[in-house]
């Protein structure tokens, strides 16, 4: 074998070295020319989806007829014709994809998910350029002194139009933005039926402790149904297991606004309850044991539409998202759930009795189910047909001198009317009602017995300065077992007018910020005719 001295080795590791550097260069075109290629088909395929994407919201512009709408939330919507009947989407990235895919192969145009979002950016950049600002409603809209109930039913295009005139009529024209959100259910067609058949199937489907809950039930419903008319109460089912609380919850919510799920959990998150609130009409939280003061408070904006869920877009920018809906809620739950008097204030509690197994034959659900299908119909028939009355009287009904729930009780009044009530029959049910409710508050607000019990220990009246009141109130042993009770003067005043309502109407406390002494401010508290109480317990009269 033939040795290869140094010389010969440098000049062979040379040669492959250069050999290897031709075949790196020719490596690095090759390369370089496949990038030039995949960049040339992606700009290829950009250009198409693009071209299709343009051809889409072309064709629908043309075909569609629609109309871009920024609703007071700034979100998007479009209406539009489908099949002859208005219909309106809600354009975000990843909800609308499917429907717009499913416009495309309508179209016969192909393409799929990053097509589709190409038209969707299209679609909401000419809806910021040419939207119209309005209100877009979920399951009821208002017009003049019109309501329109979206059925979101498919087998009955359309939707229920409820006018003072002609009763209640099914109609393919809605001249307000209906939304029909993801989790909506379909109501049935609503059938005729006299005004007789109505109650007589109203009153054997509750079975309240009250002689008057399904009056004020029928109310509530009422008020439910009549869009943007003031401040929305809060309906409680309260009762004993086995009372049947979740049933009647889901009855209301079929009557009114029925989803999937009927009912859900209390949210911790305001933001949470905004956007349950913003998919249906009538929230509905199951077995609620206690109501914070956070969650309380956050309901209460929902009851006035004060706004909920404000938070930044985005962690990078200075906007806000704020949810601006307006709703009535449902709960239900075995105590009281909330002793804060503005809460209470807003809210119609009704009590249900134990099935009494002697008198009532008790169903299993599906039975139960099976048989409300079949009267469902004949109960919405019933409802809007004296809604369409109580529209029609509403107006003329006094809208002074009413308590804090005004709109509540102007829709008991027209009812009155409409059904040929007594004078003044809502006006005692409504006071009975509150009454019962402001004495059971007052059992269970602990701030207002403890404030109670000093006043009767000093003869009905206490004039200090607001932190010797506060130590009072507050005293050791009461401040270990009760967490409630306000521990410096800012939570002390607070809950002073948290729980006014509840002091005066119970037991007619009532309190005065008095003028500087010295260094301290005063402040006198007292029971109005304060009569002391006698061995027996009596008031003395």
């Amino acid at each position: 074998m033939k040795l290869i001295n140094g010389s010969d080795k440098n000049l062979s590791n040379i040669l492959q070295d250069q050999q290897f550097q031709k075949m790196r260069k020719v490596n690095n075109m090759n390369n370089e020319n496949n990038e030039n290629e995949q960049k040339s088909s992606k700009a290829e395929q950009r250009a198409r989806s693009s071209s299709i994407s343009e051809t889409f919201v072309k064709r629908f512009n043309e075909e569609c007829s629609p109309h871009y709408i920024i609703d007071h939330n700034g979100e998007i919507f479009i209406t539009h014709k489908c099949e002859g009947v208005p219909s309106i989407i809600k354009i975000e990235k990843n909800s609308s994809e499917r429907y717009i895919m499913t416009l495309m192969r309508k179209f016969l145009l192909g393409g799929g998910s990053r097509i589709a979002q190409g038209a969707i950016e299209e679609l909401q950049s000419i809806a910021f350029e040419k939207g119209l600002q309005k209100k877009v409603y979920v399951r009821n809209g208002k017009k003049d002194n019109s309501i329109y109930i979206d059925l979101a039913n498919p087998q009955i295009k359309g939707f229920i139009k409820i006018d003072p005139d002609v009763g209640f009529q099914h109609t393919t024209d809605c001249p307000v933005p209906l939304w029909t959100s993801p989790i909506l259910r379909p109501l049935p067609y609503p059938k005729t039926i006299s005004r007789n058949e109505f109650f007589k199937i109203w009153e054997t489907l509750f079975n309240f402790e009250e002689d008057y809950g399904s009056y004020l039930l029928l109310v509530f419903v009422l008020k439910c149904l009549i869009i943007d008319s003031g401040t929305c109460p809060f309906l409680i089912f309260e009762g004993p297991q086995g009372s049947g609380k979740s049933t009647m919850t889901k009855i209301v919510k079929e009557l009114v606004d029925p989803t999937h799920p009927l009912l859900v959990t209390l949210p911790d998150k305001e933001e949470t309850i905004a956007i349950i609130a913003s998919l249906t009409l009538l929230p509905a939280f199951d077995n609620i044991s206690r109501l914070n003061y956070d969650t309380a408070d956050a309901l209460c904006r929902l009851s006035t539409g004060s706004g909920l869920g404000s938070k930044r877009k985005l962690f990078s920018n200075s906007e806000l998202s704020t949810f601006d809906v307006q709703r009535s809620v449902i709960f239900n739950g075995i105590e009281d759930l909330s002793s804060r008097p503005d809460f209470q204030d807003r809210s119609i509690t009704l009590h249900l009795k134990s099935f009494d197994k002697d008198e009532k034959i008790l169903k299993s659900d599906s039975v139960f189910w099976e048989e409300f299908k079949v009267i469902h119909g004949n109960l919405l028939g019933g409802l809007y047909e004296i809604l369409s009355q109580v529209l029609g009287v509403l107006p003329s009904v006094t809208t002074t001198n009413l308590p804090r729930l005004s709109d509540f009780t102007r829709v008991g009044l027209a009812l009155d009317k409409v059904l040929d009530k007594p004078e003044g029959h809502f006006e005692k049910i409504f006071t009975n009602h509150q009454k019962a409710k402001i004495f059971n508050l007052f059992s269970n607000d602990e701030f207002a017995l403890r404030l109670k019990e000093i006043l009767e220990k000093n003869d009905g009246k206490l004039e200090d300065s607001p932190m010797k009141i506060l130590l009072k109130i507050n005293s050791p042993e009461r401040a270990r077992h009760n967490t409630n009770l306000p521990k410096n003067i800012m939570q002390f005043r607070g809950q002073l007018k948290r729980s006014k309502a509840v002091l005066e109407e119970a037991y007619n406390i009532k309190f005065l910020d008095l003028p500087r002494s010295s260094s301290q401010r005063m402040m006198r508290i007292w029971i109005e005719n304060y009569e002391p109480f006698s061995d027996s317990g009596d008031l003395l009269i």
